[in-house]
């Protein structure tokens, strides 16, 4: 017996059709393999959100730490300012006074030749409204540097001060008291607190028979 093709088509669309349950498999189980992978993939995001759940707590923990740190920084940033600040004033008030030092030093040889051209003024008698005149600018330069600190020293008829004072001689006086500054060769200046110069004087003795005395006692010493 010969096998015929044809024949062989139709006997199986004939089974395909009497047999309706050989289709209908098919679309249940794509629909249960769907279903499947729903499932894994709601399991999946309720994984992720309760990963992203607890991801916010774990920052809230974290975040002191991080913080901290900061805090610190900015507390060290602030003292370095402060210490800063600090030390530019300081370092602007040194220079300040150096400078005005400077200055001051350079001024002093001039007020001391205004000084000796007064008093030789008033020992020759010189013109009263002149000597007036001078005496006047005298005091408006000693008060234009006194604003900024320089004061001259006031010596006469007190005692002598080795850290303020340089003697130049010693004399007898009847009006002075010993180790008293009987009168001054060259003034003295402060600026501020800082002595710029010593005052040249003169130092009394005492009276002359005082000092006589005094002499006899050493020789006999």
């Amino acid at each position: 017996m010969m096998f015929d093709p044809e024949n062989e088509e139709i006997e199986n669309e004939s089974h395909a059709a009497s047999d309706p349950s050989a289709e209908a498999d098919t679309p249940s189980d794509a629909h249960a393999e769907t279903a499947d992978q729903e499932a894994i993939d709601v399991d999946a995001e309720a994984s992720e959100d309760s990963e992203t759940t607890e991801n916010p707590a774990e920052q809230a923990e974290e975040a002191p730490e991080e913080v901290e740190p900061l805090q610190l920084q900015l507390i060290r940033l602030q003292a370095d300012f402060e210490n800063f600040r600090k030390r530019t004033t300081r370092e602007k008030a040194t220079c300040t006074q150096q400078s005005l030092e400077g200055l001051m030093d350079t001024v002093l040889p001039a007020l001391d030749s205004f000084d000796l051209g007064l008093n030789t003024a008033g020992q020759q008698e010189a013109n009263a409204s002149v000597v007036e005149g001078f005496t006047m600018v005298h005091q408006q330069l000693m008060d234009a540097f006194r604003k900024y600190g320089l004061k001259g020293i006031e010596c006469v008829g007190i005692e002598f001060d080795p850290e303020r004072h340089e003697a130049v001689n010693r004399m007898a006086s009847e009006d002075v008291a010993t180790d008293h500054i009987l009168y001054e060769v060259r003034r003295g200046y402060e600026l501020g607190d800082k002595l710029l110069r010593a005052s040249q004087v003169v130092v009394s003795t005492g009276s002359a028979d005082a000092a006589n005395d005094t002499a006899e006692e050493t020789s006999d010493a």
